[in-house]
């Protein structure tokens, strides 16, 4: 017999639900920070170019709301040790 997917798995990239440090970032949050780290690496001021790049990435949906890797790339921002942080 065979299993119809459930929800979860018919939609890999949508990001899951979270709680803690993570779900402090909305999505429109986390889409604004790929948007602008892709500014910086792109030097370009079109969104639109900008969220058709993070799509190809998979950063991003269609809908233009964050994928699961768009949320671990912008959670990976938060956790890089700063530059000149010797607070450790």
């Amino acid at each position: 017999m065979q299993e119809t997917p459930s929800r979860a798995s018919s939609q890999p990239n949508r990001a899951p639900q979270v709680s803690g440090e993570e779900a402090a970032l909305n999505d429109v949050e986390v889409g604004k920070r790929i948007l602008r780290f892709l500014r910086l690496l792109n030097a370009s001021s079109n969104d639109d170019a900008l969220r058709e790049f993070a799509m190809q990435r998979n950063w991003m949906d269609a809908a233009g709301e964050p994928t699961r890797e768009g949320r671990r790339l912008v959670h990976g921002f938060d956790s890089a040790e700063r530059p000149g942080d010797m607070s450790q």
